[in-house]
């Protein structure tokens, strides 16, 4: 299961790059200058997550499980509003929220059975 986890992460992470990257080229126009800035903290914090989840498992599913809740609540925003409207970017955001849940779930799940074994 932390292989798969690992993989989820890892693609997780090269969706917010790719984002950034079709920023930088000019394929996506119109995108706020702190969307880019977001996503590379987004990034980051996955990438110090995986990190941590190397050093010290239970750490690492906690630190995990954490940011990736947080940015399932901040994407989730994106997909439905809190008018319960769809705005327009919804569709690609529902795949960006479905990894991520599945993540927090997983990273969750995992610190749940570290913590019972000991």
């Amino acid at each position: 299961m932390k292989k798969a986890l690992i993989g989820l992460v890892a693609f997780l992470m090269l969706n917010y790059v790719a984002i950034d990257l079709a920023h930088l080229v000019g394929v996506i126009k119109q995108f706020p200058l702190f969307l880019f800035f977001e996503n590379v903290f987004w990034l980051a914090l996955y990438a110090v997550s995986l990190y941590c989840l190397g050093k010290n498992e239970t750490k690492g599913y906690l630190i995990l499980s954490s940011v990736a809740w947080f940015n399932a609540g901040r994407v989730s925003r994106s997909v439905i509003t809190p008018y319960g409207e769809l705005p327009r970017l919804w569709v690609p955001h529902l795949f960006l929220e479905l990894i991520i849940l599945i993540v927090a779930l997983l990273s969750t799940l995992q610190l749940k059975e570290k913590l019972t074994k000991t």
